[in-house]
């Protein structure tokens, strides 16, 4: 009996709960040279080397040029964690085309992980999982579920808190 490895269940990242919390230590990580920012355009993974194996998935250091045009473009920029003590980013792009992504962030191409996961490193695919998964939540929670108002991040991107006073509700 042949044994496949579990794709995604390489999640290596500290997710820094309580330093999360502070919205200018969260913003200082941005600015470090060693930060990592992986972006997704519209829940699909940007990719080079698609016909390697294993592809290798694109990811950004700031503070870079097109760092910093990534994260001026996205319309979401998540603290995923610390990887030792490097911080890592998930950045939406899904509201901008698609070339115009690809050339902000230097080439590579566009994948749906289910088609790339599986031959990727277990570590790789699931930071790369974990990027798409809480993107894709936050595209689809803009608003409170309770009282309809716009919700917004807190938290470097784990909580969603609903703008209406009255209401005030958190999600996660």
């Amino acid at each position: 009996m042949v044994r496949q490895a579990l794709v995604y269940a390489g999640g290596h990242l500290d997710r820094a709960g309580p330093l999360r919390q502070d919205p200018a230590w969260v913003a200082d990580q941005l600015a470090q040279p060693e930060t990592l920012i992986i972006p997704v355009w519209r829940s699909h993974n940007l990719i080079r080397g698609l016909g390697h194996n294993p592809p290798c998935p694109m990811v950004v250091t700031c503070p870079r040029d097109s760092a910093s045009q990534i994260v001026d473009a996205a319309s979401e920029m998540i603290f995923l964690g610390l990887d030792t003590d490097t911080a890592v980013f998930a950045a939406d792009l899904s509201d901008h085309k698609k070339i115009d992504v690809i050339d902000l962030a230097g080439g590579g191409e566009f994948v749906d992980l289910r088609r790339v996961g599986p031959l990727m490193e277990p570590r790789e695919a699931a930071l790369m999982a974990y990027a798409r998964g809480i993107l894709h939540w936050h595209r689809h929670h803009r608003y409170c579920g309770q009282c309809g108002h716009a919700t917004e991040s807190r938290h470097g991107g784990h909580i969603r808190f609903c703008t209406n006073p009255a209401c005030s509700r958190e999600t996660f």
